[in-house]
């Protein structure tokens, strides 16, 4: 199951922000994998969210922002988590395609807070589904 994997793509890239925190600053090296393990991850979390809905309330949806949105009208986000959501899955395709220094550090900053998000909306799920 895609919950599965998003919990262990969760502890990789919590991985990299425990090292992140601990160093006074962010190499260049250590900032491309923190970006990198949030690709995936948050490519997991809709997934997993699409994957939640059609097992669970029997919804299908498509693409990541509508996921998202069914994810809104069943009440499992309010309209300020569907917001962050989007926002998450903009950063993580932002990321996919950050050739620029001060674009790549923009997307690492916000990373943690995206990651803490997810680990939430991984918790909630795990609360409904064994």
């Amino acid at each position: 199951m895609k919950k599965d994997q998003l919990k262990k793509a969760l502890i990789t890239l919590f991985e990299v922000i425990s090292i992140i925190k601990r160093q006074e600053q962010c190499d260049d090296i250590i900032r491309d994998s923190l970006i990198k393990r949030f690709e995936y991850t948050s490519e997991l979390f809709w997934k997993t969210m699409k994957e939640y809905l059609y097992n669970e309330h029997a919804i299908e949806a498509h693409s990541p922002k509508n996921v998202m949105r069914e994810c809104r009208n069943i009440n499992l986000f309010s309209e300020e988590e569907t917001k962050y959501a989007i926002e998450i899955l903009e950063a993580r395709n932002e990321a996919a395609h950050a050739y620029h220094e001060k674009k790549a550090n923009e997307i690492a900053h916000k990373i943690p807070k995206y990651a803490e998000f997810i680990q939430e909306i991984t918790n909630r799920i795990n609360s409904f589904v064994g």
